[in-house]
């Protein structure tokens, strides 16, 4: 019976193991990947912006980095809260969220930015604002001095194309503040991912009709003038299901697109369409996506800045840019990258549980044999005391467990490693392995060294004694706790410790057969004796 639900516990572990890794969104919820890339074009920087999506509970936040020619690729900056869209504008940069947007001034773009974590002060401040219209921002783009905005209202069962302008700080009365523009389109209802690109006097508007979790999203295009738009029409795209990206780059409209929720792939690839007289052209591949690393692209975005187009990608725990110049592709080049550590640290996880389950009928059949065997009885304190019971350990483990949680906590927050984003920087995440790791071990050499009770070996009246029944030598507490079950390794190697110490007659795991320690009862405290005179 135990064997028969072994082997299904860990056949629908690997299959969970297999869905986790076909499908990126199950993966998304465990540790931080990159989504939503988008970009916005100043006089002299790229702006770009994108999230690192991470518990899908807690409160998401935008990472902000801009790139120049001259010092390519600047620091990150962390923002508060999640972008739909961004936009730069009358020497600003607009970041819009679904009820707010920040605005962020420098009296000099082309200087080095400044960044709070350097430990000095920033040029500027964010200036945050209500988004005051009934429907949110979903695209943005200057026009004739202006920055237009567009976004789906749903006045009842119709959804709507809707825009609003915003006018320069110098326009007097009201100005800055977003103002309803011209009529709005009829369209689909589940009309999503807008992409805007400005003209001389009007917009070129692109939008996805999805029709459902399993129908097409097809691309269609509309142009705006400011007072009405002109007939929606449908952009051939090579996939029924996409992502895609549009730039105008060299007067050249670009529309590119990706397979949506597949891997990038020989028979599924990046393409790139132009238009030009009247007619779209036939899509061509973007050479050099096929790196197994970067396979997985869960957003594209694209922006021409200083003569070369910027595709940028989205691919897991990568930022990725492909770039079009002098006619033809380059790239890919990986412009930030998140640690692999969480990655290495969930199949790790992953690995330790399976062999936990299939550990587990062994020590049960274990354990309820060892119950029938009486304790074996060492000279300890002075009198015959017996072996600690299996019970009394795993006790004294668990009540160590907890205060080691909140001992390590108290020193990572004392030692300022618990801040907002620390966590997820390779750096940061191998520090605090090591604090953990180093507390943990300084925990319990301490406390059996001196005396051979950790907080927990006191609580359960139980003690760790050398080979002579005496308090045991540093250098035997040094090597039983070398081979204490580390944290990263629980719960496997605490059940691998559990069967050597049932199996064992004098109940020692690993760390105390190589040390020569034993872990006994304490003996009862005696009596005082009665006068009975």
């Amino acid at each position: 019976m135990n064997a028969r639900f072994s082997i299904i516990a860990i056949a629908g572990l690997l299959s969970a193991a297999w869905c986790a890794h076909a499908q990126p969104a199950l993966v998304d919820q465990l540790f931080e990947r990159h989504v939503r890339v988008k970009s916005a074009v100043g006089p002299h920087a790229l702006h770009l912006l994108y999230q690192r999506k991470a518990d899908p509970q807690a409160e998401p936040s935008s990472c902000y980095r801009r790139y120049t020619v001259e010092k390519a690729w600047l620091g990150e900056e962390r923002l508060h809260g999640a972008h739909r869209c961004v936009a730069f504008f009358d020497d600003a940069l607009y970041v819009f969220r679904q009820e707010s947007y920040s605005v962020y001034r420098t009296p000099d773009w082309q200087a080095e930015f400044v960044f709070r974590h350097e430990g000095r002060r920033a040029e500027s401040e964010w200036e945050s604002l209500q988004w005051p219209l009934s429907w949110p921002p979903s695209a943005a783009c200057v026009v004739g001095g202006e920055l237009w905005l567009f976004g789906v209202e749903r006045p009842g069962a119709v959804s709507r194309m809707a825009a609003a302008r915003i006018r320069t700080g110098t326009q007097g009365e009201g100005a800055g503040v977003p103002a309803e523009l011209g009529e709005s389109l009829k369209i689909a209802e589940r009309a999503s991912a807008i992409c805007t690109l400005p003209r001389e006097s009007d917009v070129l508007v692109f939008w996805q009709q999805d029709a459902g979790p399993e129908g097409p999203n097809e691309l269609w295009q509309a142009t705006f003038d400011g007072a009405t738009w002109t007939t929606a029409e449908r952009v051939p795209l090579p996939y029924e299901r996409s992502d895609y990206a549009a730039v105008i780059h060299e007067g050249q409209v670009w529309v590119l697109c990706k397979p949506r929720g597949q891997r990038v792939k020989a028979e599924a690839m990046l393409m790139a369409s132009t238009f030009a007289d009247g007619r779209w052209s036939r899509p061509t591949p973007v050479p050099d996506v096929l790196d197994p690393r970067l396979d997985w692209t869960l957003d594209i975005d694209a922006a021409s800045f200083g003569g070369t187009l910027f595709l940028f990608r989205a691919c897991k725990n990568r930022v990725v840019a492909h770039r079009w110049v002098d006619g033809k592709w380059h790239g890919p080049e990986v412009l930030f990258a998140l640690s692999p550590w969480p990655t290495y640290l969930f199949w790790w996880l992953v690995l330790n549980v399976l062999v936990s389950v299939a550990l587990l009928p062994l020590l049960t059949w274990t354990a309820l044999r060892a119950r029938r065997r009486p304790r074996l009885v060492v000279s300890a304190f002075g009198s015959e005391v017996p072996m600690a019971s299996w019970a009394r350990r795993v006790a004294a483990q668990m009540v160590d467990a907890l205060t080691m949680l909140l001992l390590c906590s108290g020193v990572a927050q004392w030692l300022g490693l618990t801040g907002e984003g620390q966590g997820a920087e390779g750096e940061h995440f191998l520090l605090l392995v090591a604090l953990y790791s180093a507390t943990f071990f300084a925990y319990f050499v301490i406390g059996e060294a001196t005396s051979g009770q950790s907080l927990g070996k006191w609580l359960l009246h139980i003690s760790v004694v050398g080979r002579d029944g005496g308090r045991p030598p540093l250098l035997s507490v040094v090597l039983r706790n070398l081979l204490r079950p580390w944290p990263f390794l629980v719960p496997a190697a605490y059940l691998v410790g559990s069967l050597v110490l049932l199996i064992t007659p004098t109940s020692q795991r690993l760390g105390d057969l190589l040390a020569r320690t034993f872990v006994v009862d304490l003996p009862a405290p005696e009596e005082p004796a009665q006068d009975h005179a």
